[in-house]
């Protein structure tokens, strides 16, 4: 996202929006939360635990549009039954996370968003079945070697990041086993380092740890 950002708008307010949420404010200050999904019931819930929790407002946006048109990194989060975001309503310099969209025929977004973005995505392979990618690549809108990178790739300084602030970016996200993995040991190796949880034994002789649920991992389990 640009240095700059400060407003997150969540379409979709459901658990997975809320680890998103908690996520970024580890790495931001979040100033508001613009947030819209199809059920009042859930914005509403949703509006009271980040307000309580985080400290952030939430506004509650009437029409996607207007919350898209808001936000400096957006984050879906829906079930993904067909395109809620529009190409036209994505403002330059926006960070996008798309996250609901994990397997062959679910869609979130217009697939002309993918036309002038720079799209960088968990797995190549995987996001092309079953990503949000997959119906810019069956468009033609999106090539393969147009994919400007994985996210590993960014992370060790193979490939750039965002590098204009007027540029729109997209994270692709399906969820991989070796990033739950990873987390699951990091979760693990810092309850035995503080002592946190309680040990049982599956078998007999086989002493374990049980840990409380992590609150920041953010990426959905890919069985």
């Amino acid at each position: 996202a640009r240095k700059d950002a400060k407003r997150v708008t969540s379409i979709g307010t459901g658990n997975q929006a809320r680890m998103q949420i908690r996520a970024f404010s580890q790495v931001m200050k979040i100033e508001e939360v613009h947030a819209w999904d199809h059920h009042a019931d859930s914005l509403a819930s949703f509006k009271a635990d980040i307000e309580r929790e985080l400290g952030i407002p939430v506004v509650v946006a009437n029409a996607k549009q207007a919350a898209v048109e808001q936000a400096d990194i957006l984050v879906t989060t829906t079930r993904g039954k067909g395109s809620v975001v529009e190409a036209a309503w994505v403002q330059p310099g926006t960070h996008i996370v798309a996250i609901g969209t994990d397997a062959k025929g679910k869609q979130e977004f217009d697939p002309q968003i993918f036309r002038h973005a720079k799209t960088v995505v968990d797995s190549v392979l995987q996001c092309s079945e079953k990503g949000e990618i997959q119906h810019a690549l069956r468009l033609n809108i999106l090539s393969k070697d147009r994919i400007h990178a994985e996210i590993g790739e960014v992370l060790l300084g193979k490939k750039p990041g965002r590098t204009s602030d007027e540029e729109i970016t997209i994270f692709d996200s399906t969820g991989m086993a070796i990033q739950d993995n990873t987390t699951s040991n990091k979760i693990y190796q810092n309850a035995l380092a503080h002592n946190v949880g309680t040990f049982f034994e599956f078998i007999e002789g086989a002493r374990c740890l049980n840990t409380p649920p992590s609150r920041t991992s953010t990426m959905p389990a890919n069985g």
